[in-house]
């Protein structure tokens, strides 16, 4: 999997999204956690390297770093409308 050709770029680009129904949105999580799971595998990777290259350490572990941003976020404003709707 090469991260410099941006595939990762389709999940991490900042834009709106309209997402109907919650399978939609399980699926966006889902799909977040693999790419966190195949960022993680490949930052092992690289450093098990004998010589490992540190800017692309580097520059994984911030794209890892993106996801898991973005699904905090996801599950922050998640957890937050369902306890509004629970207190009313």
């Amino acid at each position: 999997m090469q991260v410099l050709d941006g595939s990762y770029c389709c999940i991490l680009a900042p834009r709106s999204i309209h997402i109907e129904g919650r399978a939609a949105v399980k699926e966006f999580i889902y799909k977040l956690t693999l790419v966190h799971r195949k960022l993680e595998d490949e930052i092992h990777g690289e450093l098990k390297r004998r010589y490992p290259n540190h800017i692309k350490v580097l520059r994984l572990k911030k794209l890892r770093l993106a996801v898991k941003d973005r699904l905090y976020r996801r599950f922050r404003s998640r957890t937050v409308g369902t306890r509004t709707k629970l207190s009313s």
